[in-house]
C-alpha cells in the first residue's frame, strides 16, 4: 500500500521488504530524499514516492545514511533518471568517488550495486533545509565508521541502520574497526541524552518506531550481552549476510549455499579470526543456525529466506558490474 499524500512541512516513511531498505521523504519547496533502496527495485522506488507526490526530479538531493547496497542502490538510476545530486558522509564519499573496492562494503560482502557519484560531503552538525524544515545531519557511528542520522525539526529521527524496533544492525569489525561496539554504544547514549526529544524513528528496517527510548534500552541490552560474549555479535552479523544472500539470490540447495559461503571474503574472516576454524566447517554450521532461528526454510533440501522478500531479476543482478570495474570519478 502506497502512503497516503504527505502536508508539505511533514515526513514521509516508506516501508520496503527485503532486500531493500525503508527509506523517507523530508517535505518542502526543497524536499529530501533520505537513502534509495535496492537497485533493482530503483524504478518502483520512482513510481512510489511520484505517487506520493514528489517527483524525483524535483528533489534537493538523497542523503544516504550510509553506502550499504541497499540503502544506496537507488542512487545511481536517479543521477541517471533524473541528475539527482547524492549526499553522504565525507568517509564514503571519497571511496566512492575513487572507486575504491571496499566502497560500499560490497566487494567484501558480494553484493551488487551500481557506480554513482556522491555530489554533496556531509559532516556532523550540518543543517540542511527543504524550505519549511530544518534537518540536523547527526553523526551517528557503530554499524558504519560513517553512518549518519538525521533529525528533523518535528521530532523525527531517520535512522537508516542505526537501530531498529525489536533488533539492532550487524557489527562488522574487518569493515568498520575493532571499536565498532563501543562507538555504537557510545552513539545510542548520545541520543539518550540529548536535548532534543526524538518523538519517532523511522529506521532502516521494519516498522516506525513510537517509542523509540524503549527501543534504544532494548539494544544497549543486547550489545551489553555481546560485550560479555563478542561471539554472538559474529552470529548476528553471519546470520545476516547469508539470509541476506538468499534474499538476492533466491532460493538455492543447501549444498550450493555452503560452497558459496565458505568462498567469500566474510566467512573466512570469522572463520580465522574469530572461530578458528576451517571455513567450510562454519559454513556448515551457519546452515544449521540459520535453520534452528527461523532465518532459513528447507524443502526438500533447497535452503529459502522466511523474511518478505522482493524477488530480484537474474538479469538485473547479471547486468551490474563489481565494484572492482567502477571508474574514479574524483
Amino acid at each position: 500500500m502506497l502512503p497516503r499524500k504527505a502536508k508539505p512541512d511533514s515526513v514521509t516513511f516508506f516501508s520496503r521488504a527485503y532486500p531493500s531498505a525503508n527509506f523517507a521523504i523530508i517535505h518542502g519547496p526543497r524536499p529530501i530524499m533520505i537513502d534509495s533502496g535496492f537497485g533493482s527495485e530503483a524504478l518502483a522506488m520512482m513510481d512510489t514516492i511520484e505517487a506520493a507526490g514528489t517527483h524525483p526530479r524535483d528533489l534537493q538531493c538523497v542523503a544516504n545514511t550510509h553506502y550499504h547496497v541497499d540503502h544506496v542502490g537507488g542512487n545511481a538510476a536517479l543521477q541517471r533518471e533524473h541528475g539527482v545530486r547524492i549526499a553522504a558522509h565525507r568517509h564514503d564519499a571519497l571511496m566512492i568517488n575513487a572507486a575504491d573496492p571496499d566502497a560500499c562494503c560490497a566487494t567484501w560482502l558480494d553484493q551488487p550495486v551500481e557506480q554513482y557519484q556522491v555530489n554533496v560531503y556531509l559532516q556532523a552538525g550540518m543543517v540542511l533545509e527543504t524550505g519549511t524544515l530544518a534537518v540536523q545531519v547527526l553523526a551517528t557511528p557503530g554499524h558504519t565508521l560513517g553512518h549518519l542520522s538525521y533529525l528533523v525539526e518535528d521530532g523525527t529521527l531517520v535512522a537508516g541502520d542505526l537501530f531498529y524496533e525489536d533488533d539492532i544492525a550487524t557489527l562488522v569489525p574487518f569493515r568498520e574497526g575493532a571499536g565498532a561496539i563501543y562507538r555504537l554504544i557510545d552513539t545510542l547514549h548520545m541520543l539518550t541524552d540529548s536535548p532534543i526529544e526524538i518523538k519517532r524513528v523511522m529506521s532502516g528496517h521494519g516498522p516506525l518506531i513510537t517509542k523509540p527510548y524503549e527501543a534504544i534500552d532494548r539494544a544497549l541490552a543486547r550489545l551489553d550481552r555481546w560485550l560479555l560474549d563478542p561471539s554472538k555479535a559474529a552470529w548476528h552479523a553471519m546470520k545476516r549476510a547469508a539470509a541476506y544472500r538468499l534474499m538476492v539470490a533466491g532460493s538455492q540447495p543447501r549444498a550450493l549455499l555452503e560452497a558459496y559461503l565458505a568462498g567469500t571474503f566474510w566467512l573466512n574472516d570469522y572463520a580465522k579470526y574469530v572461530f578458528e576454524i576451517p571455513a567450510d566447517t562454519l559454513s556448515a554450521q551457519l546452515c544449521d543456525e540459520l535453520l534452528r532461528s527461523g532465518a532459513v526454510r528447507e524443502q526438500g533440501g533447497v535452503l529459502a529466506s522466511t523474511a518478505e522478500v522482493r524477488d530480484v531479476p537474474s538479469a538485473w543482478l547479471k547486468s551490474v558490474p563489481p565494484v572492482r570495474a567502477w571508474k574514479a570519478r574524483l
